[in-house]
Order: C-alpha cells, then sequence, then structure tokens
C-alpha cells in the first residue's frame, strides 16, 4: 500500500484483507508505519511484539542486514490474531526524540518477508507508512508482487504517483495499480483523469463515515460503503494477480 500520509492506506488494508478472509483466504498485514499505532485498536487487538525488537533492536538489525549475523528467532509473539481472522504484525514505531530514523524498522519488515518460504506467503499486505521512504531502502526483485497507490484526487498525487511507479520498476515491483479513496460525487472525474495519463485504476472507494468516526473513537473498524467498494476492488486486483486468482478459487 503506497500513498501519502492521510490517503486511507491503513483503512484500505484492514479491509482488504477482511475481504480475503471472507473469501476464505488467510491474509497477513504487515504494518511498517513507523509513525501511526492506529491499526491494532482498528483491529479490536493488542500491539503484538514489534519485530525490530525481536530482531535485536537497531544494533541486531544491523548484523543481520550488514554482516550476515543469522540466529533462529521465535516470533509467535510477533504476530496476533483479530477477531474477524486478520493476522497483524508490526515492525515497530518510533518512540523517543533523537533516536535516528526508521532504518532498522524498516529493515526487520524486509527481513521478516525474506524469511518467509515461497509458497507459504499466502497474502501479506504491506501498509508502508511513509512510502517513499519504504521504497527508497530498496526491496530485493520478486519480494513484492503488487503495488497500490492510494490516491485522493489531490493535484500533488500525480507527480507522487509517477514517481512511486518509476520506483516500484526500480526495485523489481511488476504490478503498479492504483485505487481512488474518499471518493465523493464531484470527485469521480478523478478517476478518468488518472486513466488518461495511463495509469491502472482498479477501484473506487467512497467516502464511509463509519469509518471515519472508528477513527476518531479509536475503536474496531466498522464500514459501510467502503466495504462494499473494496468488495468491487478485490474482485478487479484478484483478476489481474492470476496466481492470486488461482489461489482464491
Amino acid at each position: 500500500m503506497l500513498g501519502k500520509g492521510g490517503c486511507g492506506k491503513t483503512t484500505l488494508s484492514i479491509l482488504i484483507c477482511r475481504e480475503l478472509v471472507r473469501r476464505g483466504l488467510r491474509p497477513l498485514l504487515l504494518d511498517v508505519d513507523e509513525r501511526s499505532r492506529g491499526v491494532a485498536k482498528l483491529l479490536g487487538v493488542a500491539e503484538p511484539a514489534w519485530l525490530v525488537d525481536a530482531m535485536g533492536g537497531p544494533e541486531g538489525i544491523y548484523r543481520l542486514v550488514n554482516l550476515g549475523v543469522r540466529r533462529i528467532l521465535s516470533l509467535r509473539d510477533c504476530l496476533v490474531k483479530s477477531r474477524d481472522g486478520v493476522f497483524l504484525a508490526q515492525a515497530g514505531k518510533l518512540m523517543v526524540g533523537g533516536e535516528g530514523c526508521a532504518c532498522a524498522i524498516h529493515a526487520s519488515a524486509i527481513s521478516f518477508l525474506k524469511s518467509i518460504e515461497e509458497g507459504s506467503k499466502g497474502f501479506i499486505v504491506i501498509d508502508t507508512g511513509s512510502s517513499i521512504e519504504f521504497l527508497g531502502r530498496g526491496v530485493d526483485g520478486g519480494l513484492i508482487d503488487a503495488a497500490l497507490f492510494v490516491a485522493t484526487g489531490s493535484c500533488d498525487e500525480v507527480e507522487l504517483a509517477v514517481r512511486m511507479e518509476r520506483m516500484c520498476v526500480e526495485v523489481g515491483v511488476p504490478n503498479f495499480f492504483v485505487v481512488l479513496n474518499k471518493v465523493r460525487v464531484d470527485s469521480r472525474g478523478q478517476a478518468d483523469r488518472l486513466r488518461e495519463l495511463g495509469f491502472h485504476v482498479k477501484g473506487l472507494v467512497r467516502h464511509d463515515p463509519l469509518v471515519r468516526w472508528a477513527w476518531l473513537k479509536g475503536q474496531p473498524l466498522k464500514a459501510g460503503v467502503s466495504a462494499l467498494d473494496v468488495k468491487d476492488l478485490c474482485d478487479n486486483l484478484l483478476s489481474s494477480l492470476h496466481i492470486a486468482v488461482e489461489e482464491a478459487s
């Protein structure tokens, strides 16, 4: 999930995972947002242990990434399951002034993805948080099957989408899709504009007051029209990702 802050990446990540559960799948939501702690509340679960801490903190991540020091870790405490069947893992959060950048947090997420054996990954939805930083740090080609850019119709998002699509090509992400989120009646023409610019728009998700209310209250996410729209979005995404279609059938 890519996009600027506040576009709705976390909300759509949860709704997509819920829809995959409804289809009989077992999705994992990997939270790589180093800032927001809202996802656990929206899923109605306690935060799991963070991957970056389980891997030894910044020093342990440095040894893992730069020195090749490897050890077997138990990540059981790093996974929780919501009542609606969504698994959650969190890379970590920046909590202390002056502790530095989020490099170790992002590196722990990449190391976690690499550790999952091919064929057992199922569906992993990554909420990137700072999407530019996530792509800028790089991922191995073949590690991520598709990027979904969440747009809300603002003019600056076109340049950002172009930049992120180019960065995805540079790091080996083979598919780049767009979803228009928080759509109101007067903003539906934005999807046509994005298509005219060559973007693969896979869905429109309407503005949903129930979503806003859940964020304000810090309660498990409830959704109305947005959940219906995400069902159509998943139909389009699954039909574009042929392996996923076979797994879902």
